[in-house]
């Protein structure tokens, strides 16, 4: 970008206007290219959070399911400014091999929206 050249100049008056600042101007929900079957090993979560990023959910669910953050998957980061829904998968074979039950829903959205700044 060092190449090209500078349009700004002080004899050029602004238009004004602010940049968006808040969570609520960057909406991303993510589209999964096919529905859960309930068959196979995974467990998939859907989560809308805001503020947070992708890394720190990671992370929460894989205290809230005992797991390694390896075994709690997602399709891609989602960006830390915006209100973001996306899945995430934990593999139940390799991830959940001491959780004896699964948490209510309300445990799941309890854990993640406790302190969701960063784990």
């Amino acid at each position: 970008f060092e190449s090209l050249p500078s349009v700004r100049h002080d004899s050029l008056v602004g238009i004004g206007g602010k940049l968006k600042e808040k969570n609520e101007f960057f909406v991303v929900e993510e589209i999964p290219l096919w529905a859960p079957d309930g068959k196979g090993s995974n467990c998939v979560v859907r989560i809308r959070r805001n503020g947070a990023t992708t890394k720190a959910v990671q992370e929460k669910l894989a205290r809230l399911f005992r797991s390694k953050t390896i075994h709690i998957g997602y399709a891609g980061l989602k960006d830390k400014i915006g209100i973001c829904t996306q899945n995430f998968s934990i593999n139940f074979q390799t991830g959940l091999t001491k959780f004896s039950c699964l948490p209510s829903d309300q445990e799941i959205k309890s854990t993640i929206e406790s302190d969701l700044s960063e784990p």
